[in-house]
């Protein structure tokens, strides 16, 4: 019977040690994940204030009462700033039956380490020792805030711990802790550190020799190669394996100095350049500079002037029904290069396109190609400019005739350049002869160049001089302002100003409008109407269509 009852005991009491060890550890992990409720609001829902409202709600949920002297509180947040910062409790109190506490709570700053993107204080709430405590069921409240010594604002859009909530609301950005024990919310987590190491590793070349040898830290290198070395292939490995390199890969190479840049960007976007000039020997022979063309063609139409090597500048005029054309061109020399040929689409009216030539040496010319294709013309219009055009020739012819005839009667000789005979007076008065298509001109017998071709505006049929041809002919001071994008001339007395592509102009101040526009060409080169020279300088102009040239005189 004895054994009986030990034996019963003995039962009872592993149950019930079983129990209290169950409970126990049962509490303990309840205790963290669901002993409390943490609530806040705010009353300042502006991320932008100069006061952070802190309203917090802490709901006892287990049996067991919670002292309030082993209770801290933490709010995250971007002080935004280096100045003092002061806590306000404005009211605390603990409910059922209700009980201030307004002067047991206590709030200090902390620097959180390591900061993050969106938290590096925080504000540590605590309690005194004869605060009280939490018994299951009951609530604290705790409506506070906090301002810096100047009240200057906070920016709480980047704060951890901020939700715009007017209302009190479960929230897990707050941590509470228990004798130093994270009992409920999730701290900011630790910020992952991008590495900023942009050195290389390495640095090589297949052909020459580094000078000097490559040391991480040294940031220009030269090396020079033969003649015969045309492209050389850079090799480099960053030191960090999260950094990208540029720049490395297979080069060409040119006679002369030859700048590489090998860019290094780390992890974090830290940028390091290294400079690699590799120089490439001259030739023994010289290169050859010859960068004309050979020839030029195209598919459709016909050039305006005819190809001449000496010729940059050409125009044609195609249907409406023809939308694209093939470019062909060769270069006079085989080892200049050509680009800008083959086939190429063509819009309604003005279609410029630039055959550049490279020659051996790296000279370059570029020869400019206009072909305007021409826009839809109803018939009775079509019919219209027709007979307009009949009668302008007649017309013009009728004025010819007219003026022939008086000239006779004054005694006067008749155009010298369209019948090629010159009576020797006339001659005498003609100053200047140049001719389309064609860069020379000439002065008083004197030969120059003018480095562009005069030519025959498509749009207005106007012919079109380079504005260098007024400066050496006329003797004119001709200046660009490049502020105000134009150019000023001073010439026989008279200030006349001149705007890219405008057929406005300015002499001494009154505007003047022309029937055809300025134009840029290649290389840069401002062109404007003869006529300008006409109707502005005084100047006669005779045109010989059969030669095609263009004699002025006083």
């Amino acid at each position: 019977m004895k054994v009986f009852k030990s034996s019963k005991l003995l039962s009872m009491f592993i149950f019930l040690f079983i129990l209290i060890v169950t409970m126990f550890y049962q509490g303990d992990n309840s205790f963290a994940e669901s002993n409390i409720k943490v609530e806040k609001s705010t009353s300042y829902i502006n991320p932008s204030s100069n006061t952070i409202s802190i309203n917090i709600q802490i709901t006892n949920m287990d049996m067991e009462p919670i002292d309030l002297s082993n209770l801290n509180i933490r709010y995250y947040y971007t002080k935004d700033g280096n100045q003092n910062q002061n806590f306000f409790c404005d009211h605390a109190a603990i409910t059922n039956p209700y009980t201030s506490i307004t002067s047991k709570v206590a709030g200090n700053f902390y620097g959180f380490s390591p900061s993050t993107t969106n938290a590096d204080t925080y504000l540590e709430v605590s309690f005194s020792s004869d605060a009280g405590v939490i018994n299951q069921g009951e609530f604290i409240y705790i409506q506070s805030r906090l301002a810096k010594v100047d009240w200057s604002h906070y920016n709480q859009s980047n704060d951890y711990s901020f939700e715009a909530e007017s209302s009190y609301t479960q929230s897990n950005k707050i941590t509470v802790y228990m004798n130093d024990v994270l009992i409920s919310g999730i701290e900011p987590e630790e910020p992952i550190v991008q590495s900023d190491n942009a050195f290389l590793g390495d640095l090589t070349i297949d052909n020459g020799t580094l000078n000097p040898d490559f040391d991480k830290d040294t940031l220009s290198y030269t090396s020079e190669v033969g003649n015969d070395i045309t492209e050389i292939e850079i090799n480099a490995n960053a030191e960090d394996s999260k950094a990208s390199v540029d720049g490395t890969g297979t080069k060409n190479l040119i006679v002369g100095n030859n700048i590489f840049e090998i860019k290094v960007t780390a992890e974090d976007g830290t940028e390091k350049i290294y400079t690699l000039t590799i120089e490439r020997e001259e030739a023994l022979i010289p290169l050859s500079d010859n960068a004309n063309l050979d020839n030029l063609n195209i598919s459709n139409g016909t050039f305006i002037p005819t190809f001449g090597k000496d010729t940059l500048s050409y125009t044609s005029e195609v249907g409406i029904d023809v939308t694209e054309i093939e470019i062909n061109a060769n270069p006079e020399d085989s080892k200049a290069t050509v680009e800008g040929t083959g086939l190429k689409n063509l819009v309604v009216g003005n279609n410029i396109f630039e055959i550049k030539v490279t020659a051996e040496d790296g000279t370059e010319k570029i020869y400019t190609l206009t072909i305007k294709r021409k826009e839809i013309i109803k018939d009775n219009d079509s019919n219209k400019d027709s007979d307009s055009e009949k009668d302008k020739d007649e017309n013009e012819e009728k004025n010819n005739t007219k003026e022939k005839d008086n000239d006779i009667k004054n005694n006067k000789v008749d155009n010298s350049l369209e019948n090629n005979q010159a009576d020797e007076n006339v001659l005498n008065k003609v100053k200047i002869f140049l001719k389309i298509g064609s860069p020379d001109y000439k002065i008083n017998d004197e030969n120059k160049n003018l480095g562009v071709v005069p030519f025959i505006d498509i749009d207005s049929g106007r012919t079109m001089v380079p504005l260098k041809f007024i400066a050496e002919a006329f003797g004119a001071e001709v200046k660009w302002n490049s502020r105000s994008k134009e150019v000023n001339i001073v010439v026989k007395g008279k200030n006349i100003v001149l705007y890219p592509n405008s057929n406005k102009i300015l002499v001494d101040g009154e505007i003047i409008e022309l029937d055809s526009k300025t134009v840029i060409v290649p290389p840069g080169r401002i062109c404007v109407p003869l006529r300008f020279i006409s109707e502005i300088l005084g100047y006669n102009i005779t045109y010989n269509a059969d030669l095609k040239e263009v004699a002025l005189g006083n």
